[in-house]
């Protein structure tokens, strides 16, 4: 079998349990779960934090989306701002407003987040 800690036919596999918990030696399920973090029936996924989720977000200048309804009768209007982008929402479609975007000029554009504390990013 095994070491404790890996799994698979070959055991090139790291189980990923809660707590440190042993996995099945074959296809790595966790009984008690999986490690805050990870999902998946052998927690093989990592989860990812939004850490910019719902933070003050700025921008140079808010770009003004104008759009015709789905019969084209009706037009619509509304100011990109920098708050879409850490709504939560990942749609890219501008009519659900969920997107935020800066005018093209001046051509020195930015836009920002004020996270509450620093972070190490790596992904």
């Amino acid at each position: 079998g095994c070491p404790q800690e890996l799994f698979g036919l070959d055991c090139t596999y790291k189980c990923r349990c809660k707590n440190g918990t042993t996995c099945h030696q074959i296809t790595g399920h966790c009984t008690e779960g999986c490690e805050p973090g990870r999902v998946g029936s052998s927690c093989q996924y990592q989860t990812y934090e939004n850490i910019a989720l719902g933070r003050p977000a700025f921008q140079s200048s808010d770009f003004e989306v104008k759009f015709l309804d789905g019969d084209n009768l009706c037009s619509s209007k509304y100011l990109a701002t920098a708050s879409f982008a850490v709504d939560g929402k990942y749609n890219q479609n501008f009519q659900h407003k969920s997107c935020s975007r800066t005018k093209e000029k001046p051509s020195k554009s930015y836009w920002y987040v004020k996270l509450d504390r620093n972070y190490t990013i790596n992904q």
